[in-house]
């Protein structure tokens, strides 16, 4: 009897020891995850996952994934994940975390490029925060749309995700939150090749975790600062910007020694051997190489790239061309992976390759490199209205065209010698004019129409509209649909895509035979109208507004499905159509504040 008393009294003091202990743990890790993250993992492995609560193995399993996260073991954080789903959770005092782990959980997948989960997850957390009613959860979910756009190509949708978080996080008193809107805004600024604004807002990011004495994040920021003075020094060349690169890398390295993050010793390393290489401090930069060299990583995803890459920038600059060649050949390996979805910075790296392969003579892998990036950058970017966008375009145009009339003059010269009349020389020569005449109407009337709605494409209304705005005193309708976003989570994007023909159909029916309707976004439209009074655009558009209200859409389950969408309208003025469009644009800005399925004039 005595024993068995002994027993129960021995397990009990074990189990609320380990309890005791596992509370304390888990609260000295959470203190300090941002400063020191290896040894805040080290103490969260102590603890026995399955001896917690419901409540604090959710507190766990945050802790262990952020941990990771900050140490870059993104894998690590994927296999935790994908092992321990999140626990059944029926307390409302816990949504919260939920909410963060969402976001910690998307970071791990967003980091290896596996943008589908990822935005499963920003999408998981999002529904948190509308259940939570909070602009800021919510701020902070858009700017993680903005994030993966951006990764994937599509800066304009990256822009505009951008702007309705900064709506939603204007007034927020979460210096995390604001801290991490500055640090997309600045990614993306430097994006655009706007590094003086980039650096602006780094530097603000820079400062917040100064002031929050977090070393990783500290050394992330130095690490982005030093990106933007480099790329900047690339393009306008000053010793103070090399300097300044130098020193933020050399700062970033540091910390990150000194946290044991070798993920961001390998990319302030990395950065360092390219400034060397780039200003020819070849000494400094065969001591990073050796630095770099003796972390003994193993290399995978876009993190191989960058190495082979960068190396094979440093053996070119000591004339090391078989080190170089090799070093190619691996960066070459990253993008030879089947039917995988590639970043859009990494898909940037392949002119890179192209020039490498030049400065070594090899002309012909290096063309076959520039056509990949061309090809790819075309489809990236042909809906953008930048000007360096449109540049690029026409570059890569002259340059297929170029290639194709240096293939249709050698097949000229060829044919010349093999046939006997001067006759069917100038028959088939004839043709093959004719064939490329067809090819490039076919491809003019392809590139002015938007495939899914039928309606002019977004370069093809503003070209259209900018070349007639004075002549035919043109008015400006701007609107999208309401919530489209949701009707895509819903319902799906084929029903998506069905509500935006049907859309086109009512506003072309709606609209006069000289108005030129086009689509300029994923849901949202633009019509030009010439020679049109302000009383004529008010009823044109509330027409409009009121047809798709009382539209009946149709599910796939036969369910009835409503839509609207918010209106803003610019009467003519003299100036430029941008002018007009961004002040329309405005307006409709106006309209979904003001609680949308309206229309609003600008002021």
């Amino acid at each position: 009897m005595n024993n068995k008393l002994s027993c129960l009294v021995l397990i009990c003091s074990t189990v609320f020891t380990s309890y005791l202990f596992a509370h304390t743990t888990l609260e000295k890790s959470r203190d300090i995850l941002r400063s020191e993250p290896a040894t805040a993992l080290k103490m969260i492995r102590s603890v026995h996952y399955s001896s917690l609560s419901t409540a604090e193995q959710l507190e766990y399993t945050h802790l262990y994934v952020s941990s990771n996260n900050l140490l870059g073991n993104y894998a690590d954080s994927k296999k935790w994940i994908e092992t321990y789903p999140l626990p059944k959770i029926n307390d409302e005092t816990l949504i919260e975390s939920l909410f963060d782990y969402s976001i910690r959980a998307a970071w791990a997948y967003e980091a290896t490029q596996d943008y589908t989960q990822a935005m499963h997850w920003y999408r998981t957390a999002e529904n948190y925060g509308v259940y939570l009613g909070d602009n800021d959860k919510r701020g902070y979910v858009y700017l993680q749309y903005s994030a993966v756009k951006s990764l994937q190509g599509n800066q304009y949708e990256a822009l505009k995700l951008a702007n309705e978080a900064y709506f939603l996080l204007s007034d927020s008193l979460d210096a995390e939150m604001v801290s991490d809107l500055y640090s997309q805004l600045g990614i993306l600024y430097y994006l655009n090749g706007d590094y003086n604004n980039a650096i602006q807002f780094q530097e603000k990011v820079l400062a917040q975790a100064l002031k929050d004495q977090s070393s990783q994040e500290i050394a992330v920021a130095h690490y982005n600062v030093a990106n933007a003075y480099f790329k900047w020094s690339k393009v306008d060349f000053s010793q103070d910007k090399i300097q300044t690169a130098s020193q933020n890398y050399q700062q970033g390295l540091k910390l990150a020694q000194k946290i044991q993050a070798k993920y961001l010793q390998r990319n302030n390393l990395l950065g360092l051997i390219s400034l060397y290489s780039f200003s020819g401090s070849l000494s400094d930069a065969s001591t990073r190489v050796q630095e770099l060299l003796s972390l003994n990583l193993e290399y995978s995803g876009y993190s191989e790239l960058s190495y082979h890459l960068v190396l094979a920038d440093y053996y070119q600059a000591i004339g090391d061309t078989q080190q170089q060649r090799q070093h190619l050949l691996g960066a070459t390996l990253y993008y030879a992976a089947p039917n995988k979805s590639f970043p859009a910075y990494a898909l940037d790296k392949q002119k890179d390759i192209a020039e490498l392969y030049a400065s070594i003579g090899e002309y012909e892998l290096a063309y076959e490199w520039l056509n990949k990036y061309s090809e790819h950058a075309i489809g990236r970017y042909k809906s953008q209205t930048q000007q360096k966008v449109k540049d690029l375009q026409s570059e890569i145009e002259n340059q297929r065209l170029a290639i194709e009339n240096r293939d249709l003059t050698e097949q000229v010269q060829i044919r010349f010698w093999l046939i006997a009349t001067i006759i069917f020389v100038l028959l088939l020569s004839l043709g093959l004019l004719y064939q490329q005449r067809k090819k490039k109407q076919l491809f003019y009337q392809l590139s002015n129409i938007d495939f899914l709605t039928g309606l002019s494409n977004r370069r093809h209304i503003f070209e259209w509209g900018e070349s007639k705005f004075t002549q035919h005193k043109l008015s400006s309708i701007i609107f999208d649909i309401d919530h489209f976003k949701v009707l895509n989570d819903t319902h799906g994007h084929d029903l998506g895509d069905e509500v935006l023909k049907q859309v086109s159909d009512i506003v072309s029916n709606a609209t006069r035979k000289q108005d030129v309707v086009g689509r300029i976004g994923g849901e949202e439209f633009l019509i030009l109208l010439p020679e049109v009074n302000k009383e004529q655009l008010a009823k044109i558009a509330e027409n409009i507004r009121s047809k798709i209200a009382t539209h009946s859409f149709k599910t796939k389950n036969e369910r009835t499905l409503k839509v609207t969408a918010s209106f803003g309208i610019a009467e003519h003025q003299s100036g430029a159509l941008s002018d007009q469009v961004n002040l329309a644009d405005t307006a409709l800005y106006r309209a979904k504040r003001s609680g949308r399925n309206r229309c609003v004039f600008a002021t």
